[in-house]
C-alpha cells in the first residue's frame, strides 16, 4: 500500500536506506506477474488477413505488436509496425513518387502470415516480470504473448515494463531525499 511506502520514505535517513528502498521497489516490480503488466486482450489479426487490412488496423492503433491468431484461438505469430515499415516503398518516408500506389500493390499481394514473425515466445500469466525481462534480453524479442490456460490473454513488451517504472517514479512517495 502507498501509505506504507510513504511512511518508509519519511523514516529514511541515510543514502544507504534510500538505495535499499529503491531496490525493494524494483524487486516489487520484477516479482509482479506478467499478467499484471501486460496489455490485456490485445488487438489481433488473422494469418489470412490481407496486409492492406492489417496496415489499416496498425495505423489506427497506438499498439506496436499484434498477435496473429487462427480461428481456433491458436497464436501462430506476431506482426509489428516495424515489419510493416520494412515492407513499405523506399519513398514512403519522403512522400515522393508513387509510394502510396506501390505500397497498396504490395500489401494487396501479401497476407499477415507472409509477414509475421513465426518465432513466438509465450509465458503463462502467472510468471514474473523478471522472467519476461530475461526472455527479452536472451532472445532479442520485443514482445511476449501471455497465456491463461493455453489461451491468449495478453501481450507484454519492454514498453509496458518501462511504463510501469515511469508510473512508479511519478507516485507521490517516490521522492528522493538529499
Amino acid at each position: 500500500p502507498r501509505s506504507f511506502w510513504f511512511m518508509m520514505l519519511i523514516t529514511v535517513s541515510s543514502k544507504l536506506e534510500v538505495e535499499l528502498w529503491i531496490k525493494m521497489k524494483i524487486m516489487d516490480l520484477v516479482l509482479k506477474t506478467v499478467g499484471e503488466l501486460a496489455t490485456k486482450n490485445p488487438l489481433t489479426v488473422s494469418p489470412n488477413q490481407i496486409m492492406t487490412d492489417v496496415s489499416q488496423i496498425m495505423e489506427s492503433s497506438s499498439f506496436h505488436h499484434f498477435p496473429v491468431v487462427e480461428n481456433d484461438g491458436n497464436c501462430v505469430g506476431v506482426i509489428s509496425k516495424s515489419d510493416l515499415y520494412q515492407l513499405q516503398d523506399c519513398f514512403t518516408k519522403s512522400k515522393t513518387g508513387k509510394y502510396q500506389e506501390n505500397n497498396q500493390l504490395l500489401f494487396r499481394s501479401l497476407l499477415a502470415s507472409d509477414v509475421m514473425t513465426s518465432h513466438v515466445v509465450f509465458l503463462d500469466k502467472n510468471r514474473s516480470v523478471l522472467d519476461a525481462i530475461t526472455i527479452f534480453l536472451e532472445n532479442k524479442v520485443h514482445s511476449v504473448i501471455i497465456l491463461n490456460e493455453g489461451q491468449l490473454c495478453g501481450i507484454i513488451t519492454p514498453y509496458d515494463i518501462l511504463l510501469s517504472i515511469k508510473n512508479w517514479a511519478n507516485e507521490p512517495e517516490a521522492v528522493y531525499l538529499p
